[in-house]
């Protein structure tokens, strides 16, 4: 596990899923969510990971703030997990 989140096309594939608002592939964005967590959890992030958050930070704000709004009326359970990860996030310099 820990070779696949330190490598950064991994990663990038992952924000796809994150981002993406196709109604059509909710179960993927709901899946790749999960995965995702590990990568923003990772305490060792290679920089390049750093990097690639970083660039793409903007949007993976709005669409974690979007999914925190499903999370709240019930309409998706993404766990607990994610109010922590918008806050590690925001904080990633």
């Amino acid at each position: 596990m820990i070779k696949y989140i330190s490598k950064k096309e991994h990663l990038s594939l992952v924000i796809d899923g994150v981002v993406s608002d196709d109604h059509k592939k909710k179960g993927i964005r709901f899946e790749a969510f999960h995965v995702f967590k590990f990568f923003v959890a990772n305490p060792k992030k290679p920089q390049e990971i750093v990097d690639l958050l970083l660039s793409h930070k903007s949007r993976l704000l709005t669409a974690l703030n979007e999914m925190k709004k499903h999370n709240e009326d019930g309409s998706v359970d993404y766990g607990r997990e994610l109010p922590l990860l918008i806050d590690k996030l925001t904080s990633l310099e």
